[in-house]
């Protein structure tokens, strides 16, 4: 209980049959007659999981999200004059208690299914209010029939992002200090940033980003990089870095600093704080969190692991930044899945910006969650400030305008992998210039 109310639980593996006895009223079996077309308690399952279900041999581990009832009122957490960090530490604290409340019976329940078996692992989840599960058709069946469970979807495993949405082209040879970037580059400011004016802003209101955090939730990111480095909020140019409260893999890699096998995030985060040119806020720090694999999937409990840490990284509220930048979309407009999450950043006061999307021209194109209310939405513009073709529009699903703003995002040059730069083309591109 402590651990859960103080910071991010690890995913828990299933103990060994004889790590305890297990007692009776802690496992609501189901009869097997009632689990062969949807069985008890079938009601809360989503399609896609109960016609999973029904495929599955009884001893299959299928992956799940239970959604608890029962949400927090962020409205009342927040209520009154608040600064920031009081206002995500409100937030942060009413969502655990929430979370704890609600989901102790399903986790007496989970413990106890672990230890017979029938549960592999579970992490709960404060930021929605629900469990992410590995399970085999009676645990799910069995938690599907508990009152206190709202619904249960798949876990589902999506390709965000896809070498067929942007461009790469341009790879140019990696420069070998921090120093050298900025001796090299500083004054060839990139098309991008020198066209929403940021180095005007820079030289005549001396503002550059100094004091604000930016956080870039993709692939990961180079830390070594160096028109990275200095900007990385866990780097210490006189010791050893502190990662703890700046970079957090979601992802089945679990790697313990900064890294990106994918090339996705560099170039975002660079577009958004880069050295030597390439970054519109050169002023401002990053923090990373990785929800993708190198291939650009990812299941859906990695990206509420990621949007979850950043509220409390680390376990601590006021280390939270004060942006996100979110370069990645579903076809889907209509998909609400990550809704709950861009709430409670929302009241935490973090400012979420989102790429729409690469299936324009036509309309009603936008992705989500870029077409949900909460998000911020970009679409790409090349440098003759017409809308990039294939830049996904609106209407939201929901009759929003969509997108909010569009920004540079053809031919975007930034950081790469390895100390390298490359350009790179799609609204992952714009959302960083915002």
């Amino acid at each position: 209980t402590g651990a859960f109310a103080g910071r991010d639980l690890p995913s828990r593996s299933a103990p060994s049959p004889q790590a305890r006895v297990v007692p009776a009223w802690a496992l609501p079996l189901v009869s097997p007659s009632r689990l062969g077309r949807g069985g008890a308690g079938s009601g809360p399952l989503e399609p896609e999981l109960l016609r999973a279900l029904r495929e599955a041999e009884s001893d299959a581990v299928l992956r799940g999200i239970v959604t608890v009832r029962g949400p927090a009122d962020l409205e009342a957490a927040v209520g009154g004059a608040l600064s920031a960090p009081q206002a995500r530490s409100r937030v942060v604290s009413a969502l655990q208690a929430n979370a704890l409340h609600s989901q102790a019976p399903l986790r007496a329940y989970l413990e106890g299914a672990q230890a017979a078996g029938l549960v592999e692992s579970y992490t709960p989840f404060w930021i929605l209010n629900a469990i992410a599960i590995r399970a085999r058709p009676p645990a799910i069946h069995a938690l599907a029939a508990h009152p206190a469970v709202a619904a249960i979807r798949l876990d589902r495993w999506r390709q965000w992002l896809s070498n067929s949405r942007f461009e790469i082209r341009d790879c140019i040879r990696p420069l070998r200090s921090v120093e050298s970037a900025i001796c090299n580059l500083e004054s060839a400011v990139e098309w991008g940033v020198a066209r929403i004016r940021a180095d005007q802003v820079w030289s005549s209101l001396h503002v550059s980003g100094t004091g604000a955090v930016v956080a870039g939730m993709d692939t990961g990111v180079d830390w070594l990089h160096p028109a990275l480095q200095a900007n990385y909020r866990g780097y210490n140019p006189h010791g050893p870095a502190n990662h703890a409260y700046s970079w957090y893999d979601a992802t089945s890699g679990g790697a313990l600093y900064p890294v990106d096998g994918h090339g996705h995030g560099s170039h975002t985060i660079g577009t958004v704080v880069g050295q030597g040119g390439i970054g519109v806020a050169p002023g401002a720090r990053w923090v990373g969190v990785r929800v993708f694999n190198s291939q650009g999937y990812g299941y859906d409990s990695w990206i509420h692991g990621g949007f979850q840490w950043l509220l409390a990284p680390g376990g601590d509220p006021a280390k939270a930044p004060d942006v996100v930048n979110c370069s990645w979309s579903n076809d889907n407009g209509f998909l609400t899945t990550f809704q709950p999450d861009l709430q409670a950043l929302r009241a935490a006061g973090i400012f979420a910006v989102l790429s729409t999307g690469n299936e324009g021209p036509s309309g009603g194109t936008v992705g989500s969650p870029a077409s949900l209310p909460e998000a911020f939405a970009v679409g790409a513009a090349d440098s003759d400030d017409e809308a990039a073709a294939f830049s996904s529009r609106g209407p939201s699903p929901w009759g929003e305008v969509r997108p909010h703003a569009a920004a540079p995002g053809v031919d975007v040059r930034s950081s790469a992998p390895g100390g390298a730069y490359n350009r790179m083309s799609g609204t992952s591109m714009a959302a960083p210039h915002v």
